[in-house]
């Protein structure tokens, strides 16, 4: 029964700093725990070997000794000051963020965490980041890595994350600003160390170290979990509102009579067309499908799409729809039709060409 729970005794090194962090904590808890066991142990023997064993017994008198006093004045002073040149350069190095790094922002709100990405994505108690795995010939860590700044819209937070070894207090009207190497993907916690009221223990999130690869496809808005909008500000959420506004869901959408495909989970697939080839469902198919529809006709359906040349669809916007209609898992369900749901401010108030009229 207790087999399979795991009770982690520290949390994994996925940052440059945790490692650091890690062999500073352990050498200063060997230390202690070694000059606490030489202080026991002496208490312990001096108890036995200077115990009064008769009745007449005398303590001798002891004027002391000032080599003794050196030696157990300078020995802990030794190790306490490498406690600190240690420290200070682990503190020192954390402040020392290449300026090449890119900036990240984090505000917190009781009680929820809110992030912005350098090109203004947003998250709401989740942060991706890129791992740092750039090295030299000798195996040190060049990337530089990201810079974090935070602030508070009300009252003091803390941003800790455990497997960083890392926190820093946000602070109303003031941005702190620290650096962070990830080294390590997975998905890590997000916490808040400072007590900030009621809600305080349910502030919490995670941080997602995907490859650079995984992160340049979430930021384009193609790499998320299932069931889950693209990420706010990428070209695939751009794209979903193009779609809304383009009225497309009125023939693709998850109806047994949609007059299109579903395209949910197509992309990367063969699909046959109406002269009998196989069509890779890919970028260049999608565009092409988009700007010049009856070209290639999927089999089974009929050639009712309109065309949309760069008047209607311009590149930047043919590029958005092509990350939406990418992004699309099969879980994932289209938006419903125009006739069951308002359209967007802004859409075309004629429906799309085979569309069924509107219900009054």
């Amino acid at each position: 029964m207790f087999a399979a729970i795991e009770i982690p005794t520290v949390p994994p090194q996925a940052s440059e700093f945790a490692a650091t962090y890690d062999l500073f904590f352990w050498y200063i808890t060997a230390v202690i725990l070694a000059g606490a066991g030489v202080v026991f142990a002496m208490l312990i023997a001096f108890s036995y070997l200077y115990a009064r064993r008769t009745p007449t017994d005398r303590t001798p008198r002891i004027l002391g000794s000032t080599k003794l006093e050196m030696l157990w004045t300078g020995i802990p002073f030794v190790f306490f000051m490498s406690f600190f040149v240690f420290g200070f350069k682990i503190y020192n190095d954390q402040l020392d963020i290449p300026d090449d790094a890119p900036e990240y922002f984090v505000a917190g709100k009781q009680w929820m965490w809110k992030m912005q990405h350098p090109d203004g994505q947003r998250e709401i108690n989740e942060l991706h980041l890129p791992v740092c795995d750039q090295r030299d010939a000798s195996g040190k860590l060049t990337d530089p890595g990201i810079k974090m700044s935070g602030t508070s819209e009300d009252v003091i937070h803390d941003f800790g994350i455990p497997a960083f070894r890392h926190k820093f207090d946000v602070v109303p009207g003031r941005t702190i600003t620290v650096g962070y190497k990830p080294t390590l993907i997975g998905t890590y916690h997000i916490f808040c160390d400072q007590y900030c009221g009621q809600g305080h223990s349910q502030m919490v999130g995670k941080i997602h170290v995907l490859s650079k690869a995984d992160y340049a496809a979430w930021k384009e808005g193609t790499f998320r979990l299932p069931g889950k909008n693209p990420v706010d500000g990428s070209p695939a959420w751009e794209g979903r509102k193009l779609f809304l506004k383009l009225q497309c869901n009125s023939c693709h959408n998850n109806e047994a009579s949609a007059r299109a495909p579903q395209l949910s989970g197509m992309y990367g697939t063969n699909r046959p067309l109406e002269d009998g080839k196989l069509q890779k469902f890919d970028d260049e198919y999608i565009k092409r499908s988009i700007r010049n529809p009856i070209a290639q006709v999927a089999a089974g359906w009929k050639s009712i799409m309109p065309a949309y040349p760069v008047d209607k669809v311009d590149e930047i916007e043919l590029r958005n729809l092509t990350a939406y209609i990418k992004s699309l898992k099969n879980t994932d369900k289209l938006p419903d039709r125009t006739e069951l749901a308002p359209a967007p401010v802004g859409a075309p108030v004629q429906p799309s060409p085979g569309a069924a009229a509107p219900k009054p």
